[in-house]
């Protein structure tokens, strides 16, 4: 694994090509070890390839590259468990598989294959996670037992056991049907599924970058700057975006922040437009009586509410229910509760006020896109030093740090 390593401590400097790298080794293991626990393809490959973003964007605080693969697999576990609370449908991953029939097999044929694989993917799903996993792995991989006791971190000798275990209870044919399967479903059969990591590195959206927690509050400001020099372009010509928030801003090449998704955008603002926790009191559809709403100033309000969310980690307005949160809107007149709180740390007060000015449940209140970049940079530059997210008490970190 020196090789491995040595890509790693590169990836830690933002090499892609090096990151690349890694990708292509370890995809493999990556989806046996994802399908292990989901027992999906398609739930596994989504949970690979974010772990691998996130991996991506947070490597620079891997301190040993030789724990890369540990690292790696607490990412994946961590989707895996994402992909489990929000899964309400079980799917069966087979039987989209199998309208593609093998060359040269006769309709009967095919069928007893999909009847075959359909058994053995029954038979897999009904093994305990630890043998399953186990088996996926040494299948997909198709390399040494060795190699999969040092990606799962556990003992030779266990895997041994977890392998022979799976396949006395997977039985002859079941178990070479299963083979077959999980070898045909590896990444490594083509570049694709390694260039869609990529694609999404070189193109990833700022809520992902907030979620991995992968922000330094210069980082952050940066990027609040380019949305806000974006947005400036648009209300110069009098258009408003409609839709801000952290999901339809993309970091080209990593780096750039760029709006994307125009689809509401416009000269004039339509009740109910946006999306209800970045949508301002005129959304909603609270106008003061004699006023024609602008969807600048609507803008305005929404970049407030993600800007707070890139330099916290954490929403401004997050309810259970739309009603909850509708009312958390309409319930502030610039200074809702998460604002107050952020307000009261002396450091983080004048960003905060710049913030509430841009919140104002007035629309005639609220400052243009121009005044706030100002103002934001301003209050963004003496905070050059403190550490991401904003309105934390830092914690120490263990030697060994965790993602």
């Amino acid at each position: 694994m020196d090789d491995l390593a040595k890509a790693a401590d590169k990836a830690r400097t933002g090499d892609q090509r090096s990151f690349n790298e890694i990708v292509v080794r370890l995809q493999d293991m990556a989806l046996g070890y994802a399908f292990g626990i989901l027992g999906d393809f398609q739930l596994a490959e989504d949970a690979v390839q974010e772990a691998f973003v996130e991996t991506y964007l947070s490597i620079g605080r891997l301190r040993e590259p030789k724990a890369l693969i540990v690292w790696l697999r607490r990412i994946i576990l961590k989707q895996c468990d994402r992909m489990k609370r929000r899964r309400t449908v079980a799917s069966v991953p087979l039987e989209a598989a199998s309208r593609q029939r093998p060359d040269g097999l006769s309709p009967h044929e095919a069928l007893e294959q999909k009847m075959e694989g359909e058994r053995a993917y029954a038979a897999l799903l009904s093994l305990p996670e630890h043998e399953r996993t186990a088996f996926a792995l040494f299948a997909i991989h198709q390399r040494s037992q060795r190699e999969v006791a040092e990606f799962l971190g556990l003992p030779l000798t266990t895997v041994r056991n977890h392998l022979f275990a799976a396949r006395q209870r997977l039985k002859g044919r079941l178990s070479e049907a299963m083979d077959k399967e999980i070898i045909r479903r590896r990444p490594s059969r083509d570049s694709k599924f390694a260039d869609k990591v990529m694609e999404l590195i070189r193109g990833v959206g700022l809520d992902r970058l907030v979620r991995s927690r992968s922000l330094t509050v210069e980082r952050a400001f940066s990027y609040l700057d380019g949305i806000l020099a974006g947005l400036e372009a648009m209300h110069s010509v009098g258009v408003g975006h409609l839709d801000v928030k952290p999901s339809n801003v993309i970091l080209r090449d990593g780096d750039t922040p760029v709006l994307v998704d125009f689809g509401l955008s416009g000269r004039k603002l339509r009740p109910g437009c946006g999306t209800l926790e970045y949508c301002s009191p005129e959304v909603i559809g609270i106008v003061a009586e004699g006023h024609a709403p602008s969807p600048l100033a609507a803008d305005v309000y929404a970049f407030a509410c993600m800007a707070f969310e890139v330099l916290t980690g954490k929403p401004l307005f997050d309810a259970a229910d739309e009603t909850a949160i509708l009312s958390l809107h309409l319930a502030h007149d610039g200074w809702p509760d998460k604002l107050v709180s952020l307000g009261k740390m002396t450091d983080l007060a004048d960003v905060s006020v710049v913030l509430a000015a841009c919140l104002r449940r007035d629309a005639r209140a609220r400052p243009d896109i121009s005044d706030v970049r100002k103002a934001l940079g301003q209050a963004g530059r003496k905070l050059v030093r403190a550490s991401w997210p904003l309105g934390r008490t830092p914690r120490a970190e263990p030697a060994s740090a965790r993602p």
